[in-house]
């Protein structure tokens, strides 16, 4: 018994010193904690106090910056000698305007003000903080012009100005930033042209200018870019200097003037191709082999031009997710290629200039599609079954083209919200398809030659737009084409409604199909 008491006394003095020792521990790192702060909040200079004050002076009420300024304010963060290093306050709406004396944060090396509120000129003595890694701007008001004194910052790495209200031309000092790798500055006021310089950058990969009001034409790119966006300018001329991008994975030049062939691309930059939008130009020539490498390639609009030639056959589409080649005379029969295009969510060919039957091939593996639309073409002929294999499918627009025979049922089609069958030659009665439909809205089956009447209980659907004018459909209209809440735009005109008209018809006008037939 002696022996175990012994070893018992042991155990717990082990156990107090063991104690005594942590909180020791403790306490001393508590301190040491206490004196680095204190040192970092002591080390502030006056310089940096001064430009924190006048800050505090804009910011203090939202980020909570009280009593004298301090390495501990949120959005604040210091080095060992207690200098500001990190500026941090991005989506908080703050208000005001960045100080001219912003450069007195000597040591920041990143800068992050973007998704506010703020205003006025950007400080020519930004270009000062030579240390800066990281300066975001975008998503704010600011205006003036850009400085050139921000290509001093040669440590920078990207530099997002975007969706400002920053106006006058592009310093062309930007492209001489060494180790800039992305600059955006869509979604400003910027005239003039690209300038020249852009040639000589480096390092950058992302060049985003689109959304202003550029004119002129491509000056030469550094073989350095994988991503390029002028979308929404003036630019025009051709694209020729395109093929000196042999890294290349997005491009985005729509809505501008570019005219010539449509560009030769570098084969190694074909083969890194994720997207490409060339919509809205006037670009002409043939798609036929063109892209025939691009076996990345997820995204690919061309509408809106003037391409000829009916559709390419040797076109790599096994991973495209998108492809819009609307509004060009194309011309030739509607490929079925398309059938075997197991990643299509959407399809656009409408106003192709495309004659012919619709191919069963078209819609035999394309299970994934959800937008088809060929509409005002010159198709004929009658709609294959198949098209119900379309499980997936949310639009479908066949209108204004010379299809007959009887509407599809769409029986397995139970994700729809919009269908367009409009302004064709088709017969028979309205297929029920506001009833087996739960998602759909929409319902154009106008200018065509159905006979008999509509279904007389209303949608299950929260059905907003019905179209059936100009048909030869008889019978009583339904009354709950007064009833029904969710209807906002319809017309039944011109059809062969026998009488008498719902009583609404007084009130609602003649959309409901005056007059009848008594």
């Amino acid at each position: 018994h002696s022996n175990t008491a012994t070893q018992q006394h042991s155990s717990t003095a082990a156990q107090q010193h063991s104690s005594t020792a942590s909180m020791r521990t403790f306490l001393i790192v508590l301190l040491f904690g206490m004196v680095a702060l204190a040192s970092q909040v002591s080390a502030l200079d006056q310089a940096e106090i001064e430009v924190l004050t006048e800050l505090q002076q804009q910011w203090g009420a939202t980020l909570d910056w009280t009593g004298s300024p301090s390495c501990t304010w949120p959005g604040l963060l210091c080095n060992t000698d207690g200098h500001v290093t990190d500026l941090n306050v991005a989506n908080l709406l703050l208000p005001g305007s960045l100080p001219e004396n912003i450069n007195q944060l000597s040591y920041l090396s990143f800068m992050d003000v973007s998704f506010n509120s703020l205003s006025g000129p950007l400080p020519t003595t930004l270009g000062a903080l030579t240390n800066l890694t990281v300066l975001r701007l975008n998503v704010n008001l600011f205006s003036g012009t850009i400085p050139s004194s921000l290509a001093q910052l040669h440590l920078l790495e990207e530099l997002p100005l975007d969706n400002n209200q920053l106006g006058g031309s592009i310093p062309s000092q930007l492209f001489s930033m060494r180790s800039l790798t992305s600059l955006t500055l869509s979604g400003n006021q910027l005239s003039g042209v690209i300038p020249a310089t852009l040639s000589s950058s480096v390092r950058l990969g992302t060049l985003d200018l689109a959304s202003n009001n550029l004119s002129g034409t491509l000056p030469a790119l550094p073989a350095t870019l994988s991503a390029l966006s002028l979308a929404d300018n003036h630019l025009s001329g051709r694209l020729d200097v395109l093929s000196a991008l042999p890294s290349l994975s997005l491009l985005d030049l729509h809505g501008n003037r570019f005219g010539g062939p449509l560009p030769a691309l570098a084969l190694s930059s074909q083969r890194s191709l994720i997207g490409v939008d060339l919509s809205d130009n006037a670009l002409s020539g043939s798609v036929s082999g063109w892209l025939s490498n691009a076996t990345q390639l997820q995204l690919l609009n061309l509408s809106s031009n003037a391409i000829t030639g009916g559709f390419p056959v040797d076109l790599s589409l096994r991973t495209v997710v998108s492809l819009d080649l609307s509004n060009n005379p194309l011309g030739g029969s509607l490929p079925s290629v398309f059938g075997s295009c197991e990643s299509l969510t959407a399809l656009d060919l409408s106003s192709c200039r495309l004659v012919g039957a619709f191919p069963a091939a078209l819609v035999q593996r394309a299970t994934a599609l959800q937008l088809l639309d060929v509409s005002f073409n010159k198709l004929t002929g009658t709609l294959p079954s198949e098209l119900s294999r379309l499980i997936s499918l949310r639009r479908l627009h066949l209108n204004g083209n010379q299809l007959s025979g009887a509407l599809p049922s769409l029986v397995d089609m139970s994700q729809l919200v919009d269908v367009n069958l409009s302004h064709n030659r088709f017969t028979g009665t309205v297929p029920h398809y506001w009833n087996s439909k739960p998602f759909l809205r929409n319902i154009d089956l106008s200018f065509n030659e159905l006979t008999g009447s509509i279904p007389s209980s209303p949608p299950l659907s929260p059905l907003g737009v019905l179209f059936l004018q100009s048909n030869r459909l008889d019978g009583l209209l339904p009354e709950w084409v007064c009833d029904y809440q969710h209807l906002a735009s319809y017309n039944f005109q011109d059809n062969l409604w026998q009488c008498p008209l719902p009583a609404c018809c007084n009130h609602r006008g003649s959309a409901l199909g005056e007059p009848c037939v008594a």
